[in-house]
């Protein structure tokens, strides 16, 4: 159910206008937080997450080994429509 003036059914592909976005329809495919974000200027942008990971999300279609990690680290590839959700780390760890 869609909250405020507009009630009724929520549909993925609604736009929203103002500060808060809604929920999310699915899940970003790297996770809840991303360090290296890469976004286009579009509204909304479409984003990719280029954090080295010790195993990709459950979400993640395009897992790919980082070819001179070891241990072995992985990068998510897929990109994804809409923010790319909070910081892992504080600024000042990067």
């Amino acid at each position: 159910e869609a909250p405020g003036p507009f009630p009724g059914p929520l549909i993925c592909e609604d736009v929203y206008w103002g500060a808060d976005p809604g929920p999310l329809c699915t899940p970003r495919p790297w996770g809840k937080c991303c360090d290296k974000a890469f976004c286009n200027k579009m509204n909304p942008p479409t984003c990719r997450c280029m954090d080295e990971v010790n195993k990709c999300a459950a979400a993640c279609k395009d897992c790919q080994r980082v070819e001179s990690s070891e241990p072995p680290r992985y990068v998510c590839k897929d990109r994804f429509t809409g923010q790319p959700g909070p910081m892992c780390k504080p600024r000042a760890q990067n």
